[in-house]
């Protein structure tokens, strides 16, 4: 299998996801991926690739999360948009707060890191 190929694809579905629960999915398709990989004992860039999946999801949900759920504990807002909880969408506040810091990180640092993690492979 090309993982280099699944990756595109990936990024792909990313960018054109519309909603956090599509993002989620893909997330979730990721870390499944990753998982079935480290059983079939695939190789470390395999592996990688997964991961690397995994994390640009992540910062996708943290990016998106900042634009769309409610802060904190809001009393009643007169005339605001209807956004949903983080327990509507099955996310945990660490999670959304994790995925929200990792989204603040300047993406040029961010693909940096990435590329010199596949470097040192």
């Amino acid at each position: 299998m090309n993982y280099l190929v699944k990756l595109d694809a990936f990024q792909q579905a990313l960018v054109e996801a519309k909603t956090i629960e599509e993002v989620k999915g893909l997330r979730n398709q990721a870390d499944v991926f990753t998982q079935w990989l480290r059983k079939q004992r695939a190789g470390l860039s395999a592996q990688n690739a997964g991961a690397e999946m995994k994390l640009r999801a992540d910062r996708r949900l943290g990016e998106m999360l900042s634009n769309q759920v409610k802060p904190g504990n809001p009393q009643l807002l007169h005339g605001a948009i209807i956004r949903p909880k983080l327990s509507e969408l099955g996310i945990e506040p660490t999670q959304s707060h994790r995925w929200q810091k990792e989204s603040l990180i300047p993406i040029e640092i961010f693909e940096q890191y990435l590329a010199e993690a596949k470097e040192k492979q």
